[in-house]
């Protein structure tokens, strides 16, 4: 079917600039304070562009000099125009949904406080006060709030760093959540004021992010390891790495399904941690049914890039794909423990 034709006087209208897509994969929620006032200013170009209002006049006038084209004239300027009409209120709605879609997918803690690294740690575990200044004095506040000290990391645990340690501040050190414990004694924490990668809205804090300390914890007297309540792994770091994440983390019975949101699809693994690669694997938007889920290997969600250390475990099979992989949740469950 062929186009209609176009009213000379209306072939210089600038038309709308196209608009790259975003996928789930690639959207972050930073983009979209950018993004939408892009889009804004170039519905006002397009509205307000003095080509375009010269070019709606010119026809007009085109009208008046043609006086032996009446209904022809007309419906050509009416076609024309109802195509300009069309566009941009085709553009006008993208953006509305565009904008009610994200907002709605905007967490709460987005827009909390940047936070010293105490502070996270008093908002995750409601600590009471009085507290203290320096981070590497904060035993004395965990102890007050029934904290006890352990002899060796696990996931979970206040760890509090001196500033002897390697990658703390040289005044008050350091204090966040051990995430991993990895075999060569160096430790990844959960915390705030550790630098500008990876950060997400949690417990209050809007500057939170894991980052890895590259020195081993190991036999080291300038950091210390505090968990709520009593606990008497002192010790015990090898073992407690060496146990199996479905039996640390427990496994959790439940029926549900979500898709694929990889647009490579995804490897599955044949236990929840990514280095542990099976030779199967499902394409990209595939539904996946599971009967169960459990907390492993932490991994940077696709679409909001927040950590999350669930694992899906594919009904039927001991299979298992990350939660940051696919689009929907387990029941009753939250991205960390």
């Amino acid at each position: 079917m062929g186009v209609p034709p176009v009213h000379p006087a209306l072939k210089g209208v600038n038309k709308l600039p196209s608009l790259n897509f975003i996928t789930p994969e690639t959207f972050s929620e930073r983009h979209f304070t950018k993004i939408f006032l892009q889009i804004l200013n170039s519905l006002f170009n397009f509205l307000f562009s003095p080509r375009n209002l010269l070019a709606v006049l010119g026809s007009y006038q085109q009208l008046n000099k043609h006086t032996e084209t009446s209904e022809q004239s007309i419906m050509k300027l009416f076609t024309s125009s109802s195509k300009i009409s069309l566009a941009l209120l085709g553009a006008i709605a993208s953006a509305s949904t565009f904008a009610t879609t994200t907002l709605s997918n905007i967490k709460p803690a987005v827009a909390a406080q940047f936070c010293q690294c105490p502070i996270y740690v008093n908002n995750r575990f409601q600590l009471q006060q009085p507290y203290v200044w320096s981070a590497k004095d904060y035993g004395s506040v965990l102890a007050r709030n029934r904290f006890t000290q352990v002899g060796s990391p696990q996931p979970g645990a206040v760890v509090v760093m001196q500033p002897s340690f390697p990658g703390t501040n040289r005044t008050h050190g350091h204090i966040g959540v051990v995430e991993n414990v990895n075999g060569n004694g160096t430790i990844g924490v959960r915390g705030t004021n550790q630098g500008n990668r990876g950060l997400f809205g949690e417990a209050g804090c809007n500057n939170v992010n894991v980052t890895r300390f590259e020195t081993s914890v190991n036999g080291r007297p300038d950091v210390s390891f505090w968990v709520r309540g009593n606990n008497s792994n002192s010790g015990q770091q090898q073992q407690v790495q060496q146990q199996p994440i479905q039996q640390q983390n427990g496994f959790r019975q439940a029926n549900f399904s979500a898709w694929v949101m990889s647009s490579n699809g995804i490897t599955l693994r044949n236990s929840p941690r990514l280095g542990d690669r099976s030779n199967q694997g499902v394409r990209f938007r595939q539904n996946l049914n599971f009967d169960g889920w459990t907390y492993g290997e932490t991994v940077n969600d696709l679409q909001l890039g927040n950590p999350d250390a669930r694992w899906y475990k594919i009904a039927g099979t001991n299979l298992w794909v990350p939660s940051a992989y696919v689009n929907g949740n387990a029941p009753n469950s939250r991205p960390m423990p």
